[in-house]
């Protein structure tokens, strides 16, 4: 996938299906805790309506949401979900962020989070909450190898609370 290829915008209400297909396969994939475990053993009549809904409130609770789009094939490839910050006045944090498990990570991922992050919130700090998947000391690493990150803490639930740095 080329970078000339991929544009992002606002979420709008129509792309929820799409968003839900990939954050199921996200979902499956990364097994986030807060969802997995109510997920884990359970048949698709009980967990499709429940991460529709997990799906949902985020999507209500939470004040920014961007899609990733392939603009080749006018396709979304990713989703991104913001809020104001809770830590820092006039900060922003990341709430969650995935792609379409299909398409490898590559610096497109990379170039579209951060020219989204640079473009819609200039001059702000970014923050986010590494919650615990599959693989979560992995999933750090990568964070790190990654971006220009500060690790700031961890809680007691062992979640890292990370600033993007510029």
């Amino acid at each position: 996938m080329n970078v000339k290829n991929i544009s992002y915008r606002k979420y709008e209400s129509e792309d929820f299906e799409e968003v839900f297909k990939l954050f199921l396969k996200f979902q499956g994939k990364a097994k986030l805790s807060q969802h997995h475990n109510m997920c884990k053993d359970q048949k698709p009549v009980f967990f499709l309506p429940y991460l529709k809904g997990e799906l949902k409130k985020l999507i209500k609770t939470h004040k920014y949401h961007y899609v990733g789009i392939n603009t080749e094939i006018n396709t979304i490839i990713g989703y991104t979900c913001f809020d104001d910050s809770r830590i820092i006045e006039d900060g922003i944090d990341l709430i969650l962020v995935f792609k379409d498990e299909a398409i490898p990570y590559n610096r497109v991922f990379k170039y579209l989070l951060l020219l989204k992050m640079h473009n819609e919130f200039p001059n702000k700090r970014i923050f986010a909450c590494l919650n615990k998947r599959d693989r979560y000391d992995k999933y750090v690493n990568f964070m790190k190898k990654s971006f220009k990150i500060n690790i700031m803490q961890k809680d007691q639930f062992d979640r890292v609370y990370i600033e993007f740095l510029k």
